[in-house]
């Protein structure tokens, strides 16, 4: 299932990076809401791509 789901992000990966910058800077007033959850993120976008 985590393979063709990885399969599926790859082939959409060249619309979704553009379309997720666009989205980020229009909705940006909901993403300053969310601000504190960025240390969070990180962290476990960087322990899960280790």
């Amino acid at each position: 299932m985590l393979n063709s789901f990885n399969k599926y992000l790859q082939k959409w990966m060249p619309i979704l990076t553009p379309l997720s910058l666009v989205m980020g800077v229009l909705l940006r007033n909901v993403g300053h809401q969310l601000l504190f959850l960025m240390p969070w993120l990180f962290a476990f976008m960087t322990f899960a791509g280790s």
